[in-house]
């Protein structure tokens, strides 16, 4: 007689449960530690701390691509007009406004000087979110840290085309772009191809599995257990310490973001909704676009800090800075956004 086998869990209550989550709390708790690995590489040069763009990536993808199935399936369709209306608010405005500060502080103390004038030879493809093609790093470059943001522009400007459009035929597109980026390694299939962003693409292929009931429950599987979060966090760290390849790398950073939004009482949500935490989660694109404007204030009144110090104080000041743009020049714009609401 064969013994009876616990059947697979459907986990079509925690479906309904993920649904019914209009705020993804622990992504501010997420970002929170992104932005700071970040400074913490570009103030010590040290440490993986570069690989905090690569799980904003993931929170991108998976964040833009959930509310655009979400929209389709409250209205029936995605309107790519107030979506680029609202993009375009919460992005350009600080995006464009640090970029001028840069423009006038360049031209008055560096505009003689190599970095300067590559910066101005730079300015078009910064102006334009083109930078991730045209601007290789080779040594200092002014103003480098915008290719994040183009690369994220460029995934703004397809992916809800592809959503709008392609429906069910946008997840094998997206698989098909990531197997050209992984083999753009090996041959030379072009910049554009290059630079596609696994992060971004696994971050949509994460939103599709989570909104779709039948695919929810494989990724439930490995997601969905309270210690999952926990566990995907040290896979990441682990894997970046051994300097992992992005092809295994990567699934783990979207699988901690998955980990993180499909129940809201995972492992690592006492952390993550921190309130402090979330406080600097909620201001880290600021924190981004102006964390080296802060840094280099930082360098010309204290001379050679101790990088440790520079960070500490700099994380400081830049949260400072960032909260009261938020408060007193985005937060003008942000406000317009609910004008472009489906």
């Amino acid at each position: 007689m064969q013994p009876e086998t616990a059947p697979a869990p459907s986990y079509s209550a925690e479906y309904r449960k993920f649904l019914a989550i209009s705020k993804f709390e622990s992504l501010d708790g997420l970002r929170c530690f992104s932005i700071l690995a970040v400074m913490w590489h570009h103030a010590t040069e040290a440490g993986k701390g570069f690989l905090g763009v690569e799980v904003f990536f993931a929170i991108s993808g998976f964040l833009i691509t959930t509310l655009l199935l979400r929209e389709r399936r409250k209205y029936g369709e995605i309107s790519l007009g107030k979506f680029y209306a609202r993009r375009s608010l919460r992005i350009f405005p600080l995006y464009y406004a640090v970029l001028l500060v840069y423009v006038a502080l360049v031209f008055a103390t560096q505009r003689h000087v190599p970095a300067g004038r590559e910066f101005f030879h730079n300015l078009p493809f910064f102006a334009t979110d083109t930078s991730n093609w045209f601007v290789p790093l080779n040594g200092r470059v002014i103003f480098y840290f915008s290719w994040s943001l183009a690369t994220e522009e460029q995934f703004y400007l397809v992916i809800p085309s592809l959503e709008k459009y392609l429906r069910n035929w946008a997840v094998p597109a997206l698989l098909l772009a990531i197997g050209l980026h992984l083999a753009a390694q090996f041959f030379p299939l072009g910049i554009v191809i290059a630079k596609i962003s696994l992060l971004l693409c696994l971050g949509v292929l994460a939103a599709h599995a989570l909104d779709n009931p039948n695919s929810f429950r494989y990724i439930a599987a490995i997601t969905y257990p309270k210690i999952c979060s926990l566990f995907w966090l040290v896979a990441v760290i682990v894997l970046a310490w051994f300097n992992a390849n992005e092809v295994f790398l990567g699934p783990a950073m979207a699988l901690l973001v998955v980990s993180s939004v499909i129940r809201r009482d995972h492992a690592l949500a006492w952390l993550f909704n921190w309130e402090p935490f979330q406080a600097i989660g909620r201001v880290s694109y600021g924190m981004y676009m102006l964390h080296q404007l802060c840094f280099t204030m930082l360098k010309r009144i204290f001379p050679f800090p101790p990088p440790a110090d520079l960070f500490a104080v700099g994380a400081v000041l830049t949260f400072l800075v960032a909260s009261a743009s938020f408060r007193w020049y985005e937060s003008i714009f942000l406000r317009m956004k609910k004008n472009y609401a489906h």
